[in-house]
């Protein structure tokens, strides 16, 4: 078929050696902040695509990706990417019987977005949770994560279930659901029992929560 006609936009971006400059800067600048420069899958990709643009025509492209591709299952990340994977998947297949003991309250380290989606199922179960983080800001940014979660999952239900007159009980669902979160910085408020416990003298100066 017709390829599609480029926009006036879409040729000064990628048809312009200044348009590419900042194309390819902003798309760097994007991978850096959302892997910390941690992982290096996406700089290979990045690579690959300009040599591609660069490089239309014959098979060269495919030849520099291949090679990409090929160093970057040799780097540590990739073995420690494939472990987590296969650690997963044997989870998932582990019977692991009768529970010894039941649990009733979970401790999660870090509310990012990991840690606070598993703060939230969690609660969800009714489990009470206690989710830690460094300092105040990253708390804030858990707890609004999963309130807006919440939120979400209350107004999709009131509108598919309930008439306007009884919304108000998922409103009551939501202030339950957050009854079995609490926040905290500091994990030595709590005995193993997960009972708040008075802190020692060199701890309360820094029991802020």
């Amino acid at each position: 078929g017709k390829s599609k006609k480029k926009s006036m936009m879409n040729k000064l971006v990628e048809d312009t050696a200044l348009g590419r400059y900042f194309m390819w800067k902003t798309v760097t600048d994007m991978v850096n902040k959302n892997t910390n420069g941690k992982y290096p899958a996406p700089f290979a990709i990045i690579d690959a695509v300009k040599y591609g643009l660069d490089h239309p025509k014959g098979d060269a492209k495919f030849q520099f990706e291949r090679e990409a591709f090929a160093k970057l299952a040799a780097t540590s990340e990739s073995e420690a990417l494939i472990g987590i994977f296969d650690g997963m998947t044997r989870m998932k297949k582990h019977e692991y019987g009768e529970l010894a003991h039941p649990v009733k309250k979970v401790a999660v380290m870090g509310a990012g977005l990991m840690g606070a989606g598993i703060a939230q199922v969690s609660a969800e179960k009714g489990l009470e949770v206690l989710l830690k983080d460094r300092d105040d800001a990253a708390i804030s940014r858990g707890q609004s994560y999963i309130n807006g979660n919440w939120e979400k999952k209350s107004q999709e239900e009131a509108h598919d279930q309930l008439p306007v007159q009884h919304q108000h009980v998922q409103r009551r669902r939501i202030d339950r659901r957050y009854g079995k979160l609490e926040e905290t910085l500091w994990f030595h408020r709590y005995d193993y029992r997960g009972r708040i416990r008075r802190p020692r003298p060199q701890e309360e100066d820094r029991c802020t929560v």
